[in-house]
């Protein structure tokens, strides 16, 4: 019995400047049923296209970005009410304050897809 995708028919944004994790996040969240997976490599291009109107579903996002931080994206993403996971080789204690959940990498992408089905779920008000 095969089961239906956990991420069917929702938008990503993927905030990532390693290519090779940008391409797996977005392969992994293809395969579970995203439509449309947007990644950006630094805080102006996520701000840009946040900026635009363009309305993820949810995003993932790499707090140390090359040189930069991504606290701008947080923040953008916090003032839109759009519900995001940070993923980094940071601990928490080095990232700012804030209600999200930080996987510390290397982490299993089925774990982040698991919490991030959960988050979703809690914010459309179904039952997790």
């Amino acid at each position: 019995m095969t089961t239906s995708p956990r991420l069917a028919g929702l938008t990503m944004l993927v905030v990532e400047d390693e290519p090779l994790i940008a391409l797996e996040m977005e392969a992994v969240l293809g395969d579970e049923g995203c439509i449309g997976v947007q990644i950006c490599t630094t805080c102006a291009d996520a701000l840009e296209i946040l900026a635009s109107g363009s309305r993820p579903d949810a995003a993932l996002v790499d707090f140390q970005l090359g040189s930069e931080t991504a606290t701008s994206v947080m923040t953008a993403l916090a003032c839109q009410s759009i519900p995001f996971v940070m993923l980094s080789a940071n601990s928490r204690d080095q990232l700012p304050p804030g209600d999200y959940r930080l996987f510390v990498k290397p982490v299993a992408m089925e774990k982040v897809i698991a919490h991030l089905t959960a988050m979703l779920d809690r914010t459309r008000g179904e039952e997790v």
